[in-house]
């Protein structure tokens, strides 16, 4: 028997999804960005002593629903660094919506102003993992937040199909 720490610490037949509001269309329906990041608490003596200590980032992504403006993405970590989500997608030119630290900060306020986001959109949504003691597959989702369920709807963009997705009594346009 192996405990639930002991599967997240091993992260064999973990997989996590995240839903992400990005700025602008995406060039395709789907990608991966693998792109090695800095080490992100590393010590200012240890870069003097060994420089910038890079570490391997993947990043799967697949549209959800899309406009001009932003991207729904279902977002998956094949490696799990600080701000992986964020940075990558930064770096691709497509922030989070609502990123304080790593955002477009022109698209926050429009984003604010126009659709009433008010905080980051990066949702922690799917865990897989196989159960603890049966080891039998494991899937939880969590519902997206009302506060986020309302931005893609006052946005018109589709969420993802089950719980997380938004609440509304009219199918919305899946792209734009």
């Amino acid at each position: 028997m192996v405990g639930l720490g002991a599967t997240f610490e091993s992260g064999e037949g973990v997989r996590k999804a995240y839903l992400a509001l990005v700025k602008g269309k995406m060039p395709r329906e789907s990608g991966t960005i693998d792109l090695p990041l800095s080490e992100h608490e590393q010590t200012a003596r240890s870069k003097a002593i060994r420089g910038v200590n890079f570490q391997e980032a993947v990043t799967r992504w697949k549209v959800v629903s899309s406009m001009k403006e932003a991207s729904l993405l279902s977002v998956a970590i094949e490696t799990g660094r600080t701000h992986q989500i964020r940075r990558h997608l930064e770096a691709a030119g497509h922030p989070v919506a609502g990123d304080r630290r790593y955002g477009d900060f022109a698209f926050n306020r429009a984003a604010k102003q126009r659709w009433g986001l008010t905080r980051m959109f990066l949702h922690a949504w799917r865990l897989e993992l196989p159960h603890p003691v049966t080891g039998a597959p494991l899937r939880l989702e969590a519902e997206l937040p009302a506060a986020l369920a309302e931005v893609l709807s006052r946005m018109n963009l589709a969420g993802p199909p089950g719980p997380a997705g938004p609440r509304r009594d009219s199918a919305p346009h899946r792209e734009r």
